[in-house]
């Protein structure tokens, strides 16, 4: 008997991702057995902009939260920003991987930065979930006026995008 793993693929869904499975059993060419699992993987709750935010004993705290608009004095210019959120893994999933891009809508530059969030450090909480919490800071360039995009994936996927509008003050 032989075991052969015909399909391993991660899914995005519209907040998460699962990952599935699928496997046959062939003996002599004849499938004996066939399956499909689907495994649900992290899964993002909420993410938002900020001016300032910080995790501190399992609280995430922002300032100036889930802004769209950026008004500044004159181009080029430099912003500091936050980007703040929750996701929810399983305790026993490992580390989840979280990527933060930034871009300008000049393209000029791209700002990526990757982390790794512990699940196995954070308490369960329900059905051996637990919520991970994140805030990450970053300077950046402003050098035209326009729509900045963030994106914020897991895994390989994005999985939100947020935006704002870059103007001079009239």
């Amino acid at each position: 008997m032989r075991f052969v793993v015909v399909n391993i693929q991660t899914d995005p869904g519209q907040h998460y991702f699962a990952k599935r499975v699928m496997a046959v059993v062939v003996d002599k060419g004849s499938v004996l057995d066939c399956s499909c699992r689907i495994h649900y993987m992290a899964q993002l709750d909420y993410v938002f902009l900020a001016d300032y935010a910080a995790v501190t004993g399992g609280k995430l705290t922002a300032i100036g939260a889930s802004f769209t608009k950026v008004v500044v004095p004159s181009f080029p210019t430099q912003l500091s920003l936050y980007i703040a959120g929750r996701i929810r893994a399983d305790h026993n999933e490992g580390n989840c991987p979280l990527t933060l891009t930034i871009l300008p809508p000049d393209g000029s530059y791209e700002i990526r930065g990757d982390l790794e969030l512990e699940p196995e450090a954070e308490e369960p909480y329900k059905e051996n979930k637990v919520g991970l919490l994140f805030a990450a800071g970053v300077v950046i360039s402003l050098p035209t006026e326009g729509l900045y995009a963030v994106q914020v994936s897991l895994g390989n996927e994005v999985a939100r995008e947020l935006k704002f509008f870059a103007e001079e003050e009239a």
